[in-house]
């Protein structure tokens, strides 16, 4: 991919930013840890 580590992790962090705090912990906290 054309895009970056670090970019994407931006980008990546800007969009679970526009979500709801819910949606953010439940979905990707949970996935994360595995």
């Amino acid at each position: 991919p054309k895009v970056s580590r670090s970019e994407g992790l931006k980008i990546t962090f800007e969009y679970f930013k526009s979500l709801p705090d819910k949606e953010i912990q439940h979905k990707n906290f949970s996935n994360y840890n595995k």
